[in-house]
């Protein structure tokens, strides 16, 4: 035992040495068979003289899939911190188990090539998810532009239109947890309703007549994106693999290019009159603030329904996918991963866990998250009403909106960038440069 010990230490310590001689003895053989199946065969299956050169190139790559699955477990577990949905790791860790039940060690598990996703199907699904999240930057990006002229619908002031964004950020929190749903009901269904919810929230915001009817079709649109902005990522994820940095970055610069359309589908119908710039005492009475809130919310529900049905188009169309071509998840299981590799790896993987400072790490990026999404949001929700009331500018409701606009082809831009970036820098260094990029753009 003490030798063993010694052994894996050494490998840990020397990966070169590692790679060259332990494969050789260990790891798992894939066969072809004319059932159109391919069969996993563990360690039990294997000659004891098994030492080719194929094999061991073969063998190799099959333990180091296992050190790739367990990197992507931890990618889940991050990506629940950042804002992503914890409930759909936990429904894709489930399922995985699930796949490896009844299964033992040396028996072969089959995984039939019609239940494997193709990569065409692949391409489907993830453009269909491209375009519910454009859609999402496109509607998200024409509220902030609109508080001016919900302050008159709503015979308000700013202080109560400033809390919409509070009932959002509530809802997305319990939207978050719907992923708890993915155990009993298909995942496409469940998102394809919170979209929906989306698209139906956005569409009845201009019929609010009092403030509390926004702020419950805020919250329901917030439980939306949580649902929805959540499960996406995790979803791209699962699909990728490795390829997912990739399309996650593309997916939030798609994003981006949404928040630049917002803006200008309600500029046009946008009044910028405010509660304070309307006549007081007997030349404004109730009727008439009547009347200037009707006329506030016939021209915003133009922009609100364009937006709405926009949105509802992605659902349908995975709607349409799911009697088609459903989604399915299938991956190497737990189980078979672990016949292809050896006690060693496992002693890596803890040595790796040992060293890395994994909850000091998760604490340091949520609260980097927190507190970047907070200076964000303070600029893309109240910039276009800042602009139309501050001292010696005074912008209209329209030149406000094109500003908002703009700062939002800085946002897609920056995001599209950090694609290219990507390719040549490691992830800590992209993270030092916009941290530093954050901090320095501060007033």
């Amino acid at each position: 035992m003490d030798n063993q010990n010694a052994n894996n230490k050494n490998i840990i310590n020397n990966s070169n040495h590692y790679n060259n001689n332990i494969y050789m003895n260990t790891g798992a053989e894939t066969t072809g068979a004319s059932d159109g199946k391919t069969h996993y065969l563990s360690n039990n299956h294997l000659s004891p003289d098994y030492n080719g050169t194929g094999g061991q190139t073969h063998l190799r790559r099959r333990s180091s899939a296992y050190l790739d699955r367990q990197q992507l477990d931890s990618c889940r577990r991050l990506s629940a911190v950042s804002g992503h949905s914890i409930a759909m790791a936990m429904d894709i860790k489930r399922k995985s188990h699930m796949e490896g039940e009844g299964h033992r060690e040396g028996d072969s598990i089959d995984v039939p090539e019609h239940e494997q996703m193709s990569f065409t199907m692949k391409c489907v699904y993830t453009s269909i998810m491209m375009l519910i999240h454009h859609n999402f930057g496109l509607s998200v990006s024409g509220f902030a532009p609109s508080y001016v002229d919900w302050t008159v619908m709503l015979r308000t002031n700013m202080t109560y239109i400033g809390l919409i964004p509070i009932f959002q950020a509530i809802g997305g929190i319990c939207g978050s947890i719907c992923g708890t749903l993915y155990k009993w009901l298909p995942r496409q269904l469940v998102l394809l309703f919170v979209v929906i919810l989306m698209a139906m929230a956005t569409i009845f915001m201009p019929y609010s007549t009092e403030i509390w009817h926004l702020y419950i079709c805020i919250f329901f649109y917030g439980c939306g994106v949580g649902a929805w902005n959540n499960s996406n990522n995790v979803w791209l994820i699962e699909m990728w693999q490795k390829r997912s940095p990739t399309m996650l970055l593309l997916s939030q610069g798609i994003y981006g290019v949404g928040t630049i359309l917002g803006p200008m589908v309600v500029k046009p119908y946008l009044s910028g009159i405010s509660q304070s710039d309307k006549p007081t005492g007997d030349n404004m009475n109730d009727t008439m603030a009547a009347l200037l809130a009707s006329q506030v919310s016939d021209k915003l529900k133009t922009p609100f329904l364009i937006t709405g049905c926009i949105e509802v188009i992605g659902p349908i169309i995975m709607f349409i996918l799911f009697f088609i071509k459903p989604y399915k998840f299938t991956s190497l299981t737990k189980r078979e991963d672990e016949m292809a590799v050896t006690e060693a790896d496992k002693a890596r993987l803890e040595e790796e866990r040992r060293v890395i400072p994994k909850k000091t790490l998760i604490v340091c990026t949520a609260i980097f998250f927190a507190t970047g999404f907070m200076t964000e949001n303070m600029y893309v929700d109240f910039a276009p009403s800042y602009f139309q009331f501050v001292p010696n500018l005074r912008l209209s409701a329209q030149t406000a909106a094109d500003i908002a606009s703009t700062m939002a082809i800085a946002l897609a831009g920056g995001r599209f960038l950090c694609i290219l970036l990507a390719m040549k820098l490691r992830p800590h260094i992209l993270a030092k440069i916009f941290s530093g990029c954050y901090g320095l753009a501060q007033p």
